[in-house]
C-alpha cells in the first residue's frame, strides 16, 4: 500500500534519514524545534486515510534497530504493524448531561419535553434524578458555582436540558454530542431572534439564552460529576420566557434535522450553519459576532467554489432578500459595504464594526437560512445547490439552450 505521493519522494527520504539519525533506542528523540518539525512533517506526509500514529512511531523504532533506512522499508514495516495492531472494541458507557437553562418557563408547559436532534436524545426536565447526591457531595469542579448549582437543583421553577451521550468516559461522550448541542443552541437562537435588531452600549454575547457555565454529569452507576464551560465571564441577564408557542416552534424547526444528515446533503450544510450560528451569537465582542455571521454567509453561499471572494458572497446573499418586501435593491449595497468592512477586518486588522452592521448582516443571514430550511427537500444535496447558484441568474434563452443540450447528452449516453 503506497503511503505517499510520488512527487515528493526525495524530500521524504531526506526527512526519514534525518529522523533515523536522531532516533533513540527507547523510541524517541531529543526535543528541539528542528527535530519535532522534522518528525511531524514526515508523519503528516502520510495519506490521512492510511495514517495510524502508533504504527508510524513503531516503524521508525524497528527501522533503527534493524539498520533499515529506505522509504520502501518503512512502508513494509508500517503496513505490517497496521495489520497486527489489535482493534479494540470501543467501550460505550452511558452518560446523561444536565445543563441549566438560563430562561423562564411558562407554568402551562408540561414536562418532560422530548426531542431528537441529529440522532441524539434531548429532554427539558424539572428535576435531576438522585439530585440529593449532588447536594451532599458537590463535584470539585463546580465549587465556583456552588450557589448557582444549589439554586437550580432546589428551585422547582428551574429547568434543565438533559442529553444522553455514550463513550468510554464522559469526556468522550460529550465530544460525541457536542455538535448536536451546538446545533440545538443555534436553532434556538435562530428561532427566537429571527430578523431581530439589538443595540448595546457594551460588549456582550447577543444570544437570547446565554451559554451555560456548568454542567452536571450522571454515569450508568448513578454517580455524579460535573465540569464548567470555558465561556467569557459576564453577568447573565435574560428576560426570555418559554411559552407553549415557543416550544411548538422549537420542535418544528428541530424536526428538519431529527436524523443524522447524509454527507454533502443540504441538511448537513444546514447543520454546519446552525453550529456557526451558535458560535456567532456567543461571540463576546462585535468583531467576533460579525465574523461568525460572515462565516455562515460563506457556508450558505458555498464560497469554496470561488475562493471565498467576499464580493461574490455579498452578491449571492443579497439575492435571498429580493422577495421579502424591501424597497428597490433591498440590502445589496449594504452587503457590499459590509463586505469591504470584513476585508478590512481580516486583512488589515481594522475593526469598525458596530451594532447596526451586525443587525443588517444577521437580518440577511436569517433570511438566507429560512430559504435553506425550506429548500432542503427541493435541493437535497450541496451539488444541487451549487448548480442552482450557477444557473439562477442566467436568462431564459441561455437556460433553454442548457436544457436542450442536457437532453441531447442524455440521449447519446
Amino acid at each position: 500500500m503506497k503511503l505517499w505521493k510520488e512527487n515528493n519522494i526525495t524530500e521524504l527520504q531526506n526527512l526519514l534519514d534525518y529522523i533515523l539519525s536522531i532516533w533513540q533506542e527507547n523510541g524517541g528523540y531529543s526535543f528541539t524545534a528542528k527535530n519535532t518539525f522534522a518528525y511531524h512533517e514526515f508523519l503528516c506526509s502520510i495519506k490521512s486515510k492510511e495514517y495510524d500514529h502508533l504504527s508510524a512511531h513503531k516503524a521508525i523504532t524497528e527501522m533503527k534497530s534493524a539498520s533499515k533506512n529506505t522509504l520502501e522499508d518503512y512502508c513494509k514495516i508500517y503496513n505490517r504493524n497496521r495489520k497486527e495492531t489489535p482493534q479494540k472494541k470501543a467501550v460505550q458507557n452511558k452518560f446523561i448531561f444536565y445543563i441549566p437553562i438560563e430562561a423562564e418557563f411558562d407554568s402551562a408547559i408540561n414536562y418532560p419535553i422530548s426531542i431528537t436532534l441529529i440522532g441524539n436524545k434531548f429532554q427539558f426536565i424539572k428535576n435531576i434524578p438522585y439530585s440529593q447526591k449532588i447536594l451532599n457531595q458537590l463535584p470539585i469542579r463546580l465549587f465556583e458555582y456552588q450557589g448557582n448549582v444549589n439554586e437550580h437543583i432546589t428551585d422547582t421553577r428551574k429547568i434543565f436540558l438533559s442529553i444522553v451521550g455514550y463513550g468510554k468516559d464522559w469526556d468522550e461522550a460529550w465530544d460525541n454530542i457536542t455538535l448536536s448541542f451546538d446545533v440545538f443552541r443555534g436553532i434556538i437562537e435562530f428561532s427566537f431572534t429571527f430578523r431581530g435588531f439589538q443595540m448595546s452600549s457594551q460588549s456582550q454575547p447577543r444570544s437570547k439564552i446565554p451559554h451555560p457555565k456548568w454542567v452536571i454529569i450522571r454515569d450508568h452507576k448513578n454517580e455524579f460529576d460535573g465540569t464548567t464551560f470555558n465561556v467569557q465571564d459576564y453577568k447573565i441577564v435574560t428576560n426570555f420566557k418559554f411559552t407553549p408557542k415557543h416550544i411548538k416552534v422549537m420542535k418544528r424547526n428541530i424536526r428538519v434535522l431529527k436524523s443524522k444528515p447524509i454527507h454533502n446533503s443540504s441538511k448537513q450544510l444546514l447543520v454546519s450553519c446552525m453550529r456557526l450560528y451558535s458560535d456567532a451569537m456567543d461571540g463576546y465582542y462585535r468583531y467576533n459576532q460579525f465574523l461568525g455571521l460572515w462565516n455562515i454567509a460563506e457556508a450558505i453561499c458555498l464560497s469554496e467554489e470561488y475562493g471565498g471572494k467576499s464580493e461574490t458572497v455579498s452578491k449571492r446573499l443579497a439575492w435571498f432578500g429580493r422577495d421579502i418586501g424591501l424597497v428597490a435593491s433591498g440590502y445589496s449595497n449594504i452587503l457590499d459595504s459590509l463586505s469591504s468592512k470584513r476585508n478590512d477586518l481580516v486583512h488589515k486588522g481594522i475593526s469598525e464594526i458596530d451594532d447596526e452592521d451586525i443587525n443588517h448582516l444577521k437580518f440577511a443571514i436569517d433570511t438566507a437560512l429560512l430559504w435553506l430550511y425550506k429548500s432542503t427537500k427541493k435541493f437535497k444535496t450541496v451539488r444541487h445547490l451549487l448548480h442552482y447558484y450557477r444557473f439562477k441568474d442566467i436568462n431564459k434563452i441561455e437556460l433553454t439552450a442548457i436544457d436542450e443540450t442536457i437532453r441531447i447528452i442524455n440521449k447519446e449516453r
